[in-house]
């Protein structure tokens, strides 16, 4: 008799901790480690097959990356109206495995199912967007902000932003396509920006610049560019190295 009473008395404390436990997986499934927003630039600089197909390329090498232990996925192309009216076109979710609610099997299936919703959403987003008319990359950035370090992904271990674009910013404030960017202007944008309040906050967020040539521009003013933007971010809290900006997608990790 005392054995049977051992027994159910191991079992209700097994029960017990499955009940303590099982709503801490259940968050944990619900909250994924990372979340990465791509931003896409759609304007004329970019206008072509080859940097578009590399933008698919690149978005797809992402989010196979990012397969092994599951990931967020948000994007929206570079737009004057991203505040007003993104409707955040690309919206993926790269389930996390679980033995509890799934096998490997099923988990891959899924998983392929994501990477092909995530193709056709970023191939939709360029083509509904073809040639945008300005490259407001600074307003953009604001909604970006709203997705990495709004409530739902504000305790992600991971964030990360992938702008894919020449950095060529084209806004009703400042034109870096007709009065390129120096060393000297730089600074005083920075200012402005900062005393008006309308530098974003991406504390904890990962940056890398990739997705176009920039052919059109000469070495100086890519490296102004760039050294604009390095500073820019780190105003806003986020890390962006010169060895993550690029033509094209260098030094990609997961973590």
């Amino acid at each position: 008799m005392k054995q049977r009473w051992h027994v159910r008395i191991v079992r209700s404390a097994l029960a017990l901790v499955w009940l303590c436990v099982l709503p801490a997986l259940t968050a944990c499934r619900q909250q994924p480690a990372t979340i990465v927003y791509l931003l896409l630039d759609v304007s004329a600089s970019t206008n072509s097959p080859a940097v578009r197909a590399e933008y698919l390329r690149e978005a797809d090498a992402i989010a196979m990356a990012l397969s092994q232990n599951g990931a967020a996925i948000r994007g929206d192309v570079i737009g004057t109206d991203a505040l007003n009216n993104s409707s955040l076109p690309i919206q993926v979710d790269i389930p996390t495995y679980s033995m509890f609610n799934s096998t490997p099997e099923k988990h891959a299936k899924a998983v392929r199912q994501v990477l092909a919703t995530l193709h056709r959403q970023v191939e939709t987003a360029i083509q509904e967007n073809a040639r945008a008319q300005s490259t407001p990359i600074m307003e953009s950035l604001q909604m970006a902000q709203k997705v990495l370090n709004g409530s739902q992904f504000a305790h992600c271990e991971q964030k990360q932003l992938i702008v894919f674009s020449d950095m060529v910013q084209e806004s009703s404030a400042y034109n870096f396509a007709k009065n390129p960017i120096t060393a000297s202007q730089s600074r005083a944008v920075l200012d402005a920006e900062q005393k008006a309040h309308r530098i974003p906050d991406l504390a904890g967020v990962k940056v890398w610049k990739t997705g176009s040539s920039a052919e059109h521009l000469s070495d100086e003013r890519i490296l102004n560019l760039q050294a604009f933007w390095i500073a820019y971010f780190r105003l806003a809290g986020a890390d962006l190295q010169a060895d993550r900006y690029g033509s094209s997608l260098l030094n990609y990790s997961v973590n």
